[in-house]
Order: C-alpha cells, then structure tokens, then sequence
C-alpha cells in the first residue's frame, strides 16, 4: 500500500554553483515534531572544492536525533 505521497522529494538545478536537495527542509523538519540534528559545512572547508577552486557554497544534513535517520540533505557548490 505504497502511495506517491510516500515517495522523498528531489531535485537537482544545474546552475552555478549547483544546488540539489533531497528529502525534508529543515523547516518540514522540525514541524514534524522530531528532535532535528543539523549539520552544516561549507564548501570552503572541503579538499576536493579547494582542489578545483569552486569553493561557494555549503553541505546540509539534517538527522532525526533519535532514530538516526537521514531526514533530508541540501547542497549547493
């Protein structure tokens, strides 16, 4: 009894820097009534977006603290 309404939201644009996400925002997150862990780090801080020069940008992840479940990411870089 799987429904579409069940299916984890995505997206990714094409523009620079690129963005893409992929679950929950942190918003729907946090209305969910869970205990939300966020982690956030910027592009600036990762040796692969240094290497290449493109260092604009961030990584988020968001966590049930709880479950440990992955809730939802976003990334733009």
């Amino acid at each position: 009894s799987r429904r579409v309404s069940d299916r984890i939201t995505a997206y990714g644009l094409y523009i620079d820097p690129p963005l893409g996400r992929a679950g929950m925002t942190e918003r729907e997150a946090r209305d969910s009534g869970r205990n939300v862990l966020v982690g956030k780090m910027m592009m600036s801080r990762v040796g692969r977006a240094k290497e290449r020069g493109e260092t604009q940008g961030f990584m988020k992840m968001l966590v049930d603290a709880d479950s440990g479940e992955i809730l939802g990411a976003a990334m733009l870089g």
